[in-house]
């Protein structure tokens, strides 16, 4: 048991994300064409969630209704269902074509 693992270390190894949809923990995800389940619980992680599904790269469960069979069945149809993963590697395809952080840097300073 680790107390923390990179994402970037962790993520190459799964075949689904379950997260609470953080930015961090979506963008990582997205960035390795891994496909999610998001239980969005507060601040911009709805939006994050809903941006996923629009995406096609992910499925969205209310933290209110989530349980741990609801939960599995999200799993499980994500899991089966190759659409998510190849929107997810589509959106991966899509992101590694814009530079990154040190573009967006580059970017910034110009601005």
């Amino acid at each position: 048991v680790e107390r923390w693992v990179p994402h970037s270390d962790l993520l190459p190894h799964t075949d689904l994300v379950i997260t609470t949809g953080g930015a961090g923990t979506v963008l990582t995800a997205l960035r390795m064409g891994v496909p999610m389940v998001l239980v969005p619980t507060g601040w911009d992680k709805p939006d994050n969630a809903q941006r996923v599904v629009e995406s096609g790269a992910g499925l969205r469960l209310s933290p209110r209704r989530c349980t741990a069979k609801r939960l599995r069945m999200a799993v499980e149809y994500v899991l089966t269902h190759p659409s998510f993963r190849e929107s997810a590697q589509h959106l991966a395809t899509l992101m590694s074509g814009y530079g990154g952080a040190e573009r967006a840097a580059e970017l910034l300073e110009r601005l």
